[in-house]
């Protein structure tokens, strides 16, 4: 199968799950991710190894599916896991594990799908129209920047910084690189104010990344 033919049956069958679950909206949650996993029968396993480069896994053999993943990863990033692992499960059928591995089409299509199910490309484009970013009328970096933190505080979309960031750039709002390089949380903050919970508390080195 042509790569691109991958990335467009992984996004069709992430739209396909959606509708099978009732996601509708921006927004898809850890109590509706587990839901899912339940109906298709998949174990769930939390573990706490801190490992570098490994998030979670995906094995399926004689006793059936399980996924394994890291129960320290944030929200966001845990559920973009757990989307990547069950597109293994609903696609690949197979044993196989989330890697940084940029050349193998089935776990790039493991991503697209992942964020097709946290965000689906339609909702996003919407959102950023109504926030006034659209492609066929470019603007600049800032509003791009501003639309997209607007966007993931308004909407409570799970799919991360770092994976709205990956979009823009891919669908043309923006040159590469200049949204994945963006402090998200500093920019965040320099909107909206440093969060209360966070006053008198020292930096954290996840809030300099991101």
């Amino acid at each position: 199968m042509a790569a691109s033919q991958a990335y467009e049956e992984a996004k069709t069958r992430a739209l396909q799950v959606r509708e099978t679950y009732g996601i509708d909206g921006p927004s898809l949650k850890l109590r509706q991710m587990r839901n899912i996993y339940r109906h298709q029968g998949i174990d769930l396993i939390y573990w706490s190894a801190k490992l570098r480069v490994l998030r979670g896994a995906y094995i399926c053999d004689e006793d059936g599916a399980t996924v394994m993943v890291s129960k320290d990863l944030p929200d966001d990033p845990k559920l973009f896991t757990l989307a990547h692992e069950l597109k293994h499960h609903l696609i690949d059928h197979g044993a196989c594990k989330t890697v940084d591995n940029g050349s193998d089409v089935r776990e790039i299509a493991a991503e697209v799908f992942a964020a097709e199910l946290l965000l689906p490309e339609s909702i996003f484009t919407q959102e950023l129209n109504q926030r006034g970013v659209s492609l066929k009328q470019p603007v600049g970096l800032e509003k791009v920047q501003r639309a997209i933190i607007s966007l993931k505080r308004e909407t409570g979309t799970t799919l991360s910084y770092f994976g709205l960031s990956k979009r823009s750039e891919r669908l043309g709002y923006a040159t590469k690189g200049s949204l994945t390089r963006t402090k998200w949380k500093i920019l965040e903050e320099s909107y909206y104010g440093v969060p209360f919970y966070k006053i008198n508390q020292k930096p954290q080195y996840s809030d300099l990344i991101r």
